[in-house]
């Protein structure tokens, strides 16, 4: 929360090619104002000398987690000295349906943001360091060459085609494929550019089960650990803490992952704690005492992947390389119901 209290709050409503905000005084009777802009560095310019037209002292502006499309407005604001936050979009969603909303347009998006920051106070944003907005740009793009690249293999084994969309498909394979290779030529660049990023990426690999390709994904997509209090906080951002429902007698639902997170930081751990699971002596007990209870194999491999998250916590917050030597094993109890996290 803001240690200063604002006297004017921005709700910002973000689109490809446009926003679509709201200013709201405070402590005022006066109607909020709503405004569009276009989505471009020059409606960013646009935007702030309205603001400074405005008179708004200490400003609080929010918007929703949307991908790429309100990056640049976010760090255009936070340059400018007002606070900016960026919230995840369920959580405008669900406060909307506590108004019981029935109306959805860009201009009521605006208003309901506004509101929400309002009363809801959300945490400030503090934008990553430019070596790492760099390097999320450069992972980000080599996983959509990567999908672009599975998407045509697929196409290349459906079955046979005629001789120039065969041609075709194999040119864009081979392009493909030389992109991505320059991809990761650049990633493994960038991070030895940088002793921070390299610090990180080496502890990131003494974990088993983490390689270059997540390590570099990881560093890129999930920042500085330090913005989270404690490992529950990043288990929640990544969606990886379960989903309980349980409600009187009668409602004793399974408790799947609430995947309400950071989906391509969730995709990308997967693979790696299968790995673990099998050479990580740390993680393979953890895992192996789960099975001996009697957990299905998808919620064990689940618990692994908070355990691994556990891990890359550990070693990024303490400096300290994961040491395998410190692994405890604790004996198996029949018994316990209980899965741990």
């Amino acid at each position: 929360m803001t240690s200063v209290l604002p006297d004017s709050i921005l709700g910002i409503d973000i689109a490809k090619a446009k926003v679509d905000i709201q200013l709201r005084r405070v402590l005022s009777s006066e109607k909020p104002t709503h405004r569009i802009y276009d989505n471009s560095p020059a409606g960013h310019e646009q935007l702030l000398a309205w603001l400074t037209s405005q008179q708004v002292g200490h400003l609080h502006a929010c918007l929703e987690a949307t991908g790429t499309y309100g990056d640049a407005l976010a760090f255009r604001l936070y340059q400018a000295g007002y606070i900016v936050s960026i919230v995840n979009p369920l959580r405008i969603k669900k406060y909307g349906e506590s108004e019981l909303s029935r109306v959805k347009t860009d201009q009521t998006d605006a208003g309901l943001i506004t509101r929400f920051c309002l009363t809801q106070h959300p945490d400030p944003w503090t934008p990553p360091p430019v070596e790492r907005r760099q390097l999320q740009d450069l992972v980000r793009s080599l996983q959509a060459m990567q999908h672009l690249h599975q998407q045509q293999l697929t196409r290349q084994q459906s079955g046979p085609h005629g001789e120039a969309v065969a041609a075709a498909t194999t040119a864009v394979l081979t392009c493909l494929q030389t992109q991505i290779a320059t991809l990761r030529a650049q990633i493994e660049q960038h991070i030895l550019a940088h002793q921070t990023l390299k610090g990180e990426y080496d502890l990131l690999l003494s974990i088993c089960g983490i390689g270059p390709t997540t390590a570099a994904l990881l560093l890129g997509e999930l920042g500085d650990l330090s913005r989270f209090s404690n490992v529950r906080d990043l288990v929640a951002y990544v969606g990886l803490c379960p989903h309980l429902k349980r409600s009187g007698t009668s409602v004793h639902d399974p408790s799947p992952l609430s995947k309400r997170g950071h989906a391509p930081v969730r995709k990308a751990l997967y693979f790696p704690a299968m790995s673990a699971a099998r050479f990580n002596p740390a993680i393979k007990a953890f895992y192996q005492r789960l099975l001996a209870r009697g957990k299905p194999k998808r919620v064990a491999l689940a618990a692994a992947m908070r355990k691994l998250l556990h891990l890359i916590y550990g070693v990024l917050r303490s400096g300290q390389p994961f040491d395998p030597a410190h692994v405890s094993v604790r004996p198996v109890r029949p018994g316990a119901s209980h899965c741990g996290q």
